[in-house]
């Protein structure tokens, strides 16, 4: 709009004072409080690979409840929430009935949206009886409302586990983004 009013090409516009005034005011407020983590911990049929853990984590708290007059209480995340936590919730229970031979942690962590904060404690305070994470699959917003034809599979090619990511995709038909 600006080139077209100035008579330029798009590329050769520069900026013009406007003759207006405005003014802004930014405000900030510190709030402390507490939300654990919940964690569960499926431990491995192979007495070896059992000290290895594969990380599922699903993050659980979303923005905390609403305030004020026209407050609705807890402020929802269905897609990144609740999905993903159900889906954790799914995979352990799948899981509990045959247990694969690496150890597996299962994470509901919580204050995602301050800053990973559940993450980054939980990377803190190290894994549930020592044990060494091998991978992590992240549960976040998983797209259930499309065919899974395909999956981003990110830091696998630089791991001894993409052979084994690359054959459980390909035995169930999906592909590799």
């Amino acid at each position: 709009v600006l080139a077209q009013a100035s008579g330029r090409s798009a590329r050769r516009v520069s900026g013009a004072p406007l003759d207006i005034k405005g003014s802004m005011r930014l405000g900030a407020q510190v709030m402390s409080g507490s939300s654990p983590n919940v964690i569960g911990v499926l431990v491995g049929t192979d007495p070896v690979l059992s000290r290895q853990a594969v990380v599922l984590p699903a993050h659980v708290a979303h923005r905390g409840m609403r305030t004020g007059p026209s407050a609705a209480g807890v402020r929802k995340g269905a897609v990144d929430n609740a999905a993903g936590v159900s889906a954790l919730l799914e995979l352990a229970r799948s899981f509990a009935k045959n247990p694969p031979k690496r150890s597996l942690i299962f994470a509901a962590v919580t204050g995602h949206e301050q800053g990973l904060l559940g993450t980054e404690y939980l990377l803190d305070i190290g894994f549930p009886r020592g044990l060494q994470p091998v991978a992590g699959i992240n549960l976040d917003s998983p797209l259930v409302t499309f065919p899974f034809i395909d999956m981003a599979v990110h830091g696998a090619s630089s791991t001894n586990l993409m052979p084994v990511v690359s054959q459980v995709l390909k035995r169930n038909r999906v592909g590799i983004n």
